[in-house]
């Protein structure tokens, strides 16, 4: 799959879960995924999520299985996504994705850290916070992945057709 296609269907499925996850806005609670400052959801996500694809030169099938993870990792633990902790659980998703798929990926950890304003020991307890909830099973088999795939592509197809 085309990787600006993947893009804009990872920044349509983000948006989709952060419009759901408003109707919960009041049972939200802080989490340690939490940055200090709140994104522009409407205006700043399409940005930084297109910079943080392009950081980790992430394919397609990443993409698609970065955002797969983030919602089993969303729904497994109750957690309410919003401008203050989505660009550090995609980041972590991501980052977890690419380490678990790939044999020996290039991650630039100071970027990283940078990003999620934090330092290298910070990042490793995000990380092993990140994982310990997802009881560390990263694996999606083939067959999970193309229904995911599917069912996430259906509506993004139909907003498409809907806005062009």
């Amino acid at each position: 799959m085309d990787l600006q296609i993947c893009e804009s269907l990872c920044i349509y499925r983000l948006k989709s879960i952060l419009q759901k996850s408003k109707k919960r806005k009041a049972e939200r609670k802080a989490s340690d995924f939490d940055s200090n400052t709140s994104i522009d959801i409407d205006d700043d996500i399409d940005i930084i999520i297109s910079k943080l694809l392009k950081l980790f030169e992430a394919d397609g099938q990443i993409i698609i299985l970065s955002i797969f993870l983030l919602e089993k990792f969303i729904y497994k633990n109750k957690i309410i996504l919003d401008g203050f902790n989505v660009i550090n659980l995609f980041t972590l998703s991501l980052l977890e994705t690419i380490k678990y798929n790939i044999d020996e990926p290039e991650i630039n950890a100071n970027l990283i850290c940078s990003m999620l304003k934090t330092d290298k020991d910070g990042l490793l307890d995000l990380e092993m916070s990140f994982l310990n909830l997802l009881d560390y099973k990263l694996k999606v088999e083939e067959e999970k992945f193309f229904i995911y795939k599917q069912k996430i592509m259906i509506p993004w197809i139909d907003y498409l057709k809907e806005n062009l």
